[in-house]
């Protein structure tokens, strides 16, 4: 209320607290008392109501699963005037491929399943990045630059089909 007695344009909309929303309709309280704990399915304490520290870590999540989930690799190169062929052609499935050109002066030219060269590829300027995460090409990647000395990274991941 405000200091006229009527109600606030907060309290008109009847928003509820958060104790107020507690007792709402279709809430359902924890079935655990307040200091007590909680127990998970094998048997450890996964919670504790108090605030107090765990008495046993939580069970481990379990969720990576190898065929489902890559892990990332990364390289890094030194490129220079001579095309290199950085990652050959997967026999796998190739699901995620970033290029950064780390150096800070020279660019890079990527290309795909031919040789790289100043004319064929897809230039890369300093401090630069490409990634492919949703369309991956799946052929050879090829890298040149355009000093006698460039560093970049590679970063990619394959998975079985």
């Amino acid at each position: 209320m405000n200091y006229r007695g009527r109600k606030t344009p907060y309290e008109q909309l009847n928003f509820r607290t958060t104790r107020e929303y507690g007792q709402a309709d279709g809430f359902t309280p924890p079935l655990v008392n307040p200091g007590e704990t909680s127990k998970s399915m094998s048997g450890g304490i996964v919670s504790n109501f108090t605030g107090q520290a765990y008495s046993q870590a939580p069970p481990p999540m379990g969720f990576y699963d190898g065929l489902k989930y890559g892990d990332i690799q990364q390289v890094a190169l030194n490129v220079g005037l001579v095309d290199q062929l950085v990652l050959s052609q997967p026999d796998v499935m190739r699901t995620f491929l970033l290029v950064t050109n780390i150096d800070p002066v020279s660019t890079i030219f990527i290309a795909f399943g031919s040789a790289a060269s100043a004319l064929v590829g897809l230039p890369l300027a300093p401090a630069n990045t490409v990634f492919f995460d949703s369309w991956v090409p799946q052929n050879d990647v090829h890298i040149i630059g355009n000093a006698a000395s460039v560093l970049a990274l590679l970063m990619y991941s394959n998975k079985a089909i």
